[in-house]
């Protein structure tokens, strides 16, 4: 488990790291979950970087999640054409 903060269009967000979202490695690949509700993926996103991201899509719209480092990992969703944050 780690903790999160939810991004909202606009620029609106939660409270830095009150949120919960888990991240799991399977066969040596990083994996994103949520097991909120709302407008969010409803499976796993592969951890990558911006370069060799993974497009997921689903009834929800199309995600991905990108980490820049080992510490931090954003889950972004395509909105209008543009990658934005949700988690």
């Amino acid at each position: 488990m780690v903790s999160a903060t939810i991004h909202i269009p606009g620029g609106g967000k939660s409270l830095d790291g009150s949120h919960v979202s888990l991240i799991v490695t399977i066969d040596e690949q990083r994996y994103m979950t949520d097991v909120g509700f709302g407008d969010l993926p409803v499976q796993a996103l592969p951890i990558t970087n911006v370069e060799d991201a993974q497009t997921i899509i689903n009834i929800n719209g199309q995600y991905r999640a990108i980490t820049n480092n080992n510490h931090l990992v954003y889950s972004q969703k395509l909105i209008e054409g543009a990658w934005g944050n949700s988690i």
